[in-house]
């Protein structure tokens, strides 16, 4: 019904139309041919000369991922584009000047694995190393080193560790802390009314963006969407 909308906010970089896509295909519409309009093709035609697709780690990762949704090949510059940007330490930084981002580098552990990366591969294998070491007493993930674990890093974490085949529910091995899995470190985050919980300076209060973004997790979905 807001077709026209929808393309006005499909006009910004790849991410933008990256998410477009693969809420489409999430909703099981063809994002090629919404309302007459192709999403893929929109995506496909911002592909800079250097491989960008987004300014960022993030969102290039949603426009790679947006592709691998609509069953599209990733083309090897982007890619290379996005292995090229991650840091020595094996995580990728927001693009914002948070370096060592646990989200960035979830979103783009998903994309990689979604052009056909092994989890084996070098890059991943050091990605994972990073989120193995970042991870929090409490069980948790934060957005940067030094700040606390958040409902948001936590949930795009456990997808990323869901689309490597790891056990989010499991209270001991590699992923539990003080007995504790992924999936119940997330959990914590809901209030009694249902939603997720984000603290801005004031203490805990229901989110929406939080709740939005672990619902996926929670639910035990990861990226590109898979039937």
């Amino acid at each position: 019904a807001h077709s026209a909308d929808l393309q006005a906010a499909a006009a910004g970089d790849g991410g933008q139309v990256g998410k477009i896509v693969l809420a489409l295909v999430a909703a099981g519409v063809n994002p090629a041919d919404f309302e007459g309009h192709d999403y893929v093709a929109d995506l496909a035609g911002l592909l800079g000369d250097d491989g960008a697709y987004a300014p960022d780690p993030f969102k290039q990762s949603l426009a790679m991922l947006g592709l691998a949704a609509a069953g599209q090949e990733v083309p090897a510059s982007a890619v290379a584009l996005l292995e090229g940007s991650q840091g020595a330490g094996g995580s990728w930084d927001d693009g914002f000047g948070t370096l060592d981002n646990a989200d960035a580098t979830a979103m783009a552990v998903m994309a990689l694995l979604a052009t056909g990366r092994s989890s084996d591969d070098p890059a991943l294998a050091a990605a994972v190393e990073f989120l193995a070491t970042s991870q929090l007493p409490e069980g948790g993930w934060g957005y940067g080193a030094g700040l606390p674990a958040s409902a948001n890093s936590t949930a795009v974490v456990i997808q990323a560790l869901l689309a490597l085949g790891e056990d989010v529910t499991a209270t001991d091995g590699r992923w539990a802390r003080a007995g504790r899995s992924p999936l119940e470190a997330l959990l914590a985050f809901q209030s009694d009314r249902g939603a997720f919980q984000a603290d801005f300076g004031d203490g805990p209060a229901d989110d929406f963006y939080s709740t939005v973004q672990a619902i996926p997790a929670a639910a035990g979905h990861t990226l590109p969407p898979r039937e």
